[in-house]
């Protein structure tokens, strides 16, 4: 007996469509792979993060030490004349990164910061700061201080209370006690309460902490080299007050017994 054709594609139809219960299994299946292969991804994403990071760390390092080299092994410091700004760190070895210093803080000058890659923390965002008062909007004025990484200023010469100043001299990097075990340049804590706080490493305040990279932050040590510090250790280590730093207090700028 001959089969219509019809027949014949609708008999090959059915053979070859699935059941509601066939389709049921695959997308089980498929969610299954999917939930074993999204940890290894986010931490596949992690870990790249964090190697950008670390390689941010070493441009501004080696830019801090070209500083240094230049002006007679003064480190550039923060706070500082003719910009008395919290960011004058970025200003001044950012001429060493392709930014060309203006002898003011200009507008070109602030967006020449904020859009320099090696200036911000992959991990970093705006809405990462928790405090309105803290988070203005992006205007030239404040994106100067975003980018998530700070400058260890704890330690350094003639702080004067009076001006919210460092006025020097400054402390050479050859003051410093431990260079190996020292930082210059870390990532900054996110829950800061004004914005110009978010370009300097606390040391002295235990709420000021970084944690963008889990229980590890990374900084730019004084001897060239970059890596990660554990947050826990930072804490074990950091000065219970600005005076404190000159008594051999573990990773920050302390000057050489005389």
């Amino acid at each position: 007996m001959m089969l219509s054709s019809k027949m014949v594609n609708r008999t090959h139809i059915m053979r070859h469509s699935f059941t509601l219960i066939e389709l049921l299994v695959v997308i089980a299946i498929i969610a299954i792979l999917a939930a074993m292969l999204l940890p290894a991804l986010n931490k596949a994403r992690m870990t790249a993060q964090n190697s950008s990071c670390v390689n941010n760390m070493k441009t501004m390092g080696n830019a801090f030490l070209m500083y240094t080299s230049d002006n007679n092994d003064f480190m550039c410091g923060t706070s500082r004349a003719p910009y008395n700004d919290a960011a004058t760190w970025k200003i001044l070895i950012g001429e060493y990164m392709g930014i060309k210093r203006d002898a003011s803080i200009t507008n070109e000058l602030r967006d020449a910061i904020a859009k320099h890659k090696s200036f911000e923390c992959p991990v970093w965002k705006p809405g990462i700061i928790p405090t309105e008062a803290a988070r203005p909007s992006m205007s030239a004025n404040s994106r100067i201080y975003w980018g998530g990484y700070g400058y260890g200023y704890l330690g350094m010469d003639n702080y004067s209370s009076a001006t919210g100043y460092y006025t020097g001299p400054f402390m050479k990097i050859t003051q410093v006690a431990q260079p190996t075990a020292t930082f210059a340049i870390g990532e900054s804590a996110d829950n800061v309460t004004a914005p110009y706080q978010a370009t300097f490493i606390y040391g002295e305040n235990t709420t000021l902490v970084p944690n963008r990279h889990g229980d590890t932050f990374n900084v730019s040590w004084l001897d060239g080299h970059a890596g990660a510090l554990k947050v826990l250790d930072y804490k074990a280590g950091r000065p219970s007050a600005t005076a404190a730093v000159n008594n051999q207090q573990k990773y920050w700028m302390y000057i050489k017994k005389k």
